[in-house]
């Protein structure tokens, strides 16, 4: 990993940790202030995927229009 991923991975374990990793990958990128798209790239090549909160989608808030 390049110098700005790991300082990235070190926020998001940052973060996430004192949390009790009980957020979601948009929470995560939005704390340390990156794209989810980056964010999703560190936790799938540290293997902190299955620790995060899963997105969830408010079906009956969408349907409700």
């Amino acid at each position: 990993m390049t110098p700005r991923h790991e300082r990235i991975a070190y926020q998001v374990h940052a973060v996430a940790s004192e949390a009790g990793w009980n957020m979601t990958l948009d929470e995560v990128a939005e704390a340390v202030g990156e794209s989810r798209h980056v964010v999703r790239a560190i936790i799938r090549q540290k293997k902190w995927h299955d620790r995060l909160r899963s997105q969830s989608l408010d079906y009956k808030a969408h349907y409700d229009n």
